[in-house]
């Protein structure tokens, strides 16, 4: 029989159990004998302050920031405790989400309460307001659509090669080498247009000038091969759900291999361990905060070290020059360390996604290219740079092409200094991976970005850099 002291005993337990789930901050002194909860999330417990103390008054709330679900900065009012030790312990199911796009970096984290980093998780990020955020930098970036009559959207330097693009793209001018034509139409399935081969030939004996070389039937016959292999690798990358890594290995690697196999001085080169320095970490206009350093996946660079010209040979050694006169932690060309692209200049930004929204590496490009822009800033502000008429003009940054790509997609866009702001154009669809087609059209893309890289891009560095002897 239950007596009354049990009832009562079993009456305080349920009340004790209140308490324990209670999420109120307010917390009733310990007892001795009451067991503490083990602090399985790794932070400290804050100290205890009298039962006085905590009956003053309400904790006072923190000012939420706008969107500091991206953007953190450290906050002015009192935060709340770190950790309370009769809270019920929540799940590890946070620990699942993606990370967020925008971090502090390290030093900066340190020494703010992780309480207000914890509280910019609770709110999940619309990929919308992420890329939104990107004009919250101190120059801000804005991804505007390309219009139909693009050519007086986009600055003078890169307005010819759009048409040449657009012709190739759209109009798949240009992209098939003739020496292959019957094998080429065979594999494809139809009878093709002329206009659709380079140089207007139809003889699969003749030489077709192209570029730095000449493209002979054994080549043309052996780019085809190669493409079919790669159009049968991203196939199966997509049916079985690989991984970018497997996509950069099976196919965008080899396919933006060969497409510049026979190219002078523009290379690839694969960087996605290369991260942005410190110094070209993009500033924002919140306080305290900066943006988590980026990294992207392929860039196309200015490669002038192993060539036998002249000319060549003195721009490689004015840009080393350059470089070696920099302070200590900037002695490479580019926004990040990456030691391949200590001198070698990136000119072409690539990102490319195995599956889902294109938005992440919209994000990833805008703030790769927002750190390029702060490395030639720099370069402009230093001593060694600054030419006589400098203080009396603007100096405009080069427009930077940029692809993505997303499963067997590729676009491209135009990242066009405007002052004091960023416009990235775009997209423009340039080819796929899934036909024959669409991988001769990114062929031809990329080897008309390559001749603009050994052309326009290379006079614009020269000048810019006041690179002498070049």
């Amino acid at each position: 029989m239950t007596t009354h002291a049990d009832f009562l005993a079993q009456i305080q337990d349920w009340v004790d159990g209140i308490s324990a789930e209670s999420p109120s901050v307010y917390r009733w002194p310990l007892s001795p004998e009451t067991p503490r909860y083990i602090n399985t999330l790794g932070m400290t417990t804050p100290p205890s302050s009298g039962p006085s103390k905590r009956q003053e008054g309400s904790p006072r709330k923190r000012r939420r920031e706008p969107d500091n679900d991206i953007f953190e900065g450290p906050t002015t009012d009192a935060p709340p405790p770190l950790y309370d030790i009769d809270q019920t312990p929540k799940s590890n199911a946070s620990n699942n989400r993606p990370s967020l796009p925008y971090r502090l970096p390290t030093s900066a984290r340190s020494s703010t309460n992780p309480s207000s980093t914890t509280s910019s998780h609770r709110r999940s990020n619309s990929p919308t307001k992420r890329t939104q955020n990107l004009q919250v930098l101190e120059k801000p970036i804005h991804y505007i659509a390309l219009e139909d009559n693009a050519t007086d959207q986009l600055p003078s330097d890169v307005r010819l090669l759009y048409n040449r693009i657009y012709n190739i793209a759209v109009e798949h001018e240009l992209i098939f080498p003739p020496q292959a034509r019957h094998e080429i139409s065979k594999a494809i399935g139809r009878n093709i247009r002329d206009s659709w081969f380079s140089g207007g030939y139809t003889s699969e004996e003749d030489e077709v000038q192209e570029g730095d070389g000449h493209v002979s039937r054994s080549f043309a016959l052996a780019e085809l091969q190669a493409l079919q292999d790669i159009k049968a690798e991203a196939r199966e990358c997509l049916r079985l759900g690989r991984s970018e890594a497997a996509w950069n290995l099976d196919v965008h690697g080899p396919l933006l291999k060969l497409a510049l196999a026979q190219h002078r001085c523009v290379k690839k080169e694969l960087v996605t361990t290369a991260r942005i320095a410190s110094p070209f970490l993009p500033p924002t206009n919140i306080p305290g905060s900066s943006v988590e350093s980026k990294m992207i996946d392929f860039v196309l660079v200015l490669a002038l070290d192993g060539v036998s010209s002249d000319s060549d040979k003195r721009l490689d050694e004015s840009i080393q020059k350059k470089i070696w006169s920099q302070p200590r932690d900037r002695q490479f060309i580019n926004q990040t360390p990456y030691p391949p692209l200590q001198f070698r200049t990136i000119a072409v930004s690539i990102e490319t996604k195995a599956a889902g929204s294109a938005e992440e590496g919209r994000l990833q490009l805008g703030v790769w290219t927002a750190a390029w822009h702060q490395r030639m800033n720099d370069f402009f502000n230093s001593d060694s740079a600054k030419t006589r008429d400098s203080a009396q003009r603007q100096r405009t940054i080069v427009t930077l092409p940029l692809l993505l790509s997303v499963e067997h997609n590729w676009k491209l866009f135009f990242a066009c200094d405007r002052g004091d702001r960023l416009e990235v154009v775009g997209e423009m669809s340039v080819g796929d991976t899934n036909t024959l087609i669409g991988l001769y059209t990114i062929v031809a893309v990329v080897r008309e970005l390559a001749n603009w890289v050994d052309s326009t891009f290379r006079k614009w560095i020269i000048d810019t850099l006041d690179l002498p002897g070049a």
